[in-house]
């Protein structure tokens, strides 16, 4: 039944003569992750849709072309009526980009909050704004609009794209066949991030009955308050009517600072400016396959994104510090003086609060350097750091810095540590001589890893000192 309906829809659809920049949406390019993806086996490929390449510059040109096209054919837009819907940014503006192609207006209900950069787009294309409390998030603006088309029905078609078919139809038949066609039918998982959870119940489906055996990953923010523009925390939230949550096979949430991170990661090392993405914590389970992510816009930057995306991790040049207390440090170095005279490491579990990180517990790791002629180096893998944040959030903690042993060198780091270090977390280095503690240093790498920053460490006494 799913697919007799949607298939009728879109060959109904396709009798609209499209505009030319209609017949720019869709056939955006996949494209394989190559550095960020190095430490994964080689038999593991993940690849990106471009969908920037749209022409409104999101993934949300899809579902406006087809909640525009569906209401031009049934007759709901017609007689100068106006197109009026509640957004976060994108598809506002991939609906005021494609109806002022069609001579429609438009109607945009959005936070207050909302860039500046964004606001200004969408009036440049001709839509009117109705701007919404900041503190009621994308609810508010839903509210709002309802509001508007309950009040006047005969001036607006509320498009009410949570609700709207047309949202998940777009990608049951063109994201999905796209993934088929340009992965050769190699694809084991999907992540797609839920906002209207159009992406994910269209393509999903697609997928699903393509072959079963391919992975939906449904990725929403962990908490109810989070900064990812256009991700809905769906326990909190004004649930789309659109979504199947019985369709994802796995439920992933995701840190706002992780998504953050990420997105610096793929601006710096794959080229890609890009919106929020998730780290894909399901990558760990799978040792073969294609997996897919979706890079949803390359957006107007305000300054505050812009920063965040290639400034310095800590912005206003202030020094680190590493607080930790003396029980757990004398446990630190007790642990990394057995190992002597081979290098041990582990991390460090604990919260930051600004410049002052606190760690609270330690959680060694097993070197997975397999070499004897190894000993001196030690490996601490993309798994290891994965798992680690997994072990401290069972203690309401997060992974703060990793602490390793220099065996009878000074605590500084090596150009090894260097190469291998990550820039938002803090190291804490140790000198063994003889087996014995002989000094303690805290560093963090530069965000160029051109070098590393000395911290402060602050070790304090017992509480009975």
């Amino acid at each position: 039944m799913l697919q007799d309906t949607t298939t009728k829809t879109e060959t109904t659809l396709a009798k609209l003569p499209p505009t030319s920049l209609e017949a720019m949406v869709g056939n955006t390019p996949l494209v394989q992750l190559q550095r960020i993806t190095a430490h994964l086996p080689a038999t593991v490929r993940v690849s990106a849709k471009i969908e920037w390449n749209n022409p409104s510059g999101s993934i949300k040109d899809r579902a406006a072309l087809f909640v525009l096209r569906a209401a031009l054919q049934s007759g709901q837009l017609g007689s100068g009526r106006v197109l009026l819907d509640s957004t976060s940014g994108n598809m506002g503006i991939a609906y005021a980009t494609l109806a002022a192609a069609r001579g429609i207006a438009v109607t945009l209900c959005m936070p207050e909050n909302a860039s500046r950069e964004r606001i200004a787009v969408l009036r440049a294309l001709g839509a009117a704004l109705v701007l919404t409390d900041a503190a009621e998030g994308s609810d508010g603006a839903i509210l709002k609009a309802r509001e508007l088309a309950a009040a006047d029905p005969a001036r607006y078609f509320y498009a009410d794209q949570y609700n709207n078919p047309a949202s998940w139809h777009a990608h049951y038949h063109t994201t999905g066949p796209e993934i088929i066609t340009q992965s050769g039918g190699h694809i084991t998982h999907l992540v797609a991030g839920l906002g209207t959870a159009g992406t994910m119940v269209g393509t999903g489906r697609y997928l699903k009955q393509y072959s079963a055996d391919i992975m939906l990953v449904a990725a929403q923010p962990d908490a109810a308050f989070h900064g990812i523009e256009g991700w809905k925390h769906m326990a909190s939230s004004i649930r789309p009517g659109i979504y199947d949550e019985t369709l994802p096979d796995m439920q992933l949430t995701v840190r706002t600072e992780d998504a953050l991170l990420a997105t610096r990661r793929l601006a710096k090392e794959e080229g890609a400016v890009c919106g929020h993405i998730s780290r894909r914590r399901h990558r760990r389970r799978s040792t073969a396959g294609c997996q897919l992510a979706g890079w949803p816009h390359r957006r107007h930057l305000s300054r505050q994104r812009l920063q965040i995306l290639v400034g310095p991790h800590v912005a206003d040049g202030k020094r680190m510090n590493l607080n930790i207390p003396a029980a757990l440090h004398r446990q630190i170095t007790t642990h990394l003086s057995a190992a002597y005279p081979k290098e041990a490491a582990g991390l460090l579990l604990g919260t930051a609060d600004g410049s002052s990180w606190h760690a609270s517990r330690m959680l060694p790791l097993a070197n997975k350097f397999a070499q004897a002629e190894q000993y001196h180096r030690y490996l601490i893998t993309a798994e290891d750091m994965l798992e680690g944040e997994d072990h401290a959030a069972s203690f309401g903690l997060d992974v703060v810095g990793v602490f390793h042993s220099h065996p009878d060198s000074a605590p500084e780091p090596s150009a090894y540590d260097c190469q291998h270090a990550l820039p938002w977390y803090l190291y804490l280095i140790v000198s063994i001589a003889a087996g014995e503690p002989a000094g303690a240093r805290a560093w963090q790498l530069r965000e160029d890893r051109s070098d590393f920053n000395e911290a402060a460490l602050v070790v304090a006494p017992a509480a009975n000192a």
